[in-house]
């Protein structure tokens, strides 16, 4: 992403995190995803956050490019009020079903 794509306005945005290498520093690099989306996003805009529930890393059988093993609920929801989004829910909205098991998937969504 280049610096111009957080100037623009959005009216909605989707985003994912599993794909961060630092798990000491996941909510660092979210917070500060999440409030650069915050000042992108218009008065009353819309965004969403899909993502695996925690997993015992099973998810993948190629972990290439894969940090972390999904993320609880409250976390996500901590992270979005702390950048300052109203109405915020996580919801389980889905399940992966593989052979090695099935895999809840969580929508976090948020207003600004």
């Amino acid at each position: 992403m280049t610096a111009d794509y957080f100037e623009q306005k959005a009216d909605s945005y989707e985003q994912t995190g599993h794909r961060v290498k630092n798990v000491r520093k996941i909510a660092d690099v979210m917070v500060s995803r999440i409030d650069r989306f915050y000042s992108m996003l218009s008065a009353g805009g819309f965004s969403s956050l899909a993502d695996l529930e925690p997993e015992d890393g099973s998810f993948y059988t190629e972990d290439t490019g894969v940090f972390h093993c999904g993320f609880e609920p409250e976390t996500l929801i901590n992270l979005a009020a702390s950048a300052g989004f109203k109405n915020i829910e996580a919801t389980t909205v889905s399940a992966v079903h593989k052979p090695q098991g099935n895999y809840p998937v969580q929508l976090l969504t948020v207003t600004r």
